[in-house]
């Protein structure tokens, strides 16, 4: 069938270890979107990420696109939680 050629092909990336973040830019959930779009041109990335307990979120430029009054709004209303991953996890999983 075709699912398992493809199940077959893709084998060995579904089984592989997730590769080490490179570079994370980390946010306050307190900080004005201004002042994450300055981390963001400074850091030359598109995603910022912001961890609260146990909990992951993160925005990017795109959902930024929307805010008005950048200089007064929280950034915690464009962030969205991600599900948590461990270092032993595969790229299935992911």
């Amino acid at each position: 069938m075709l699912a398992d050629t493809i199940y077959e092909h893709f084998k060995e990336i579904y089984n592989s270890k997730l590769p080490s973040l490179q570079k994370v830019v980390t946010v306050n959930p307190s900080s004005t979107v201004s002042e994450v779009i300055k981390q963001i041109s400074n850091s030359d990335t598109y995603d910022v990420f912001c961890q609260e307990g146990k909990s992951v979120y993160t925005t990017n430029v795109r959902a930024l696109l929307s805010a008005t009054n950048i200089s007064n709004t929280v950034i915690r209303p464009y962030l969205y939680a991600i599900p948590s991953l461990k270092p032993t996890d595969t790229v299935n999983k992911a």
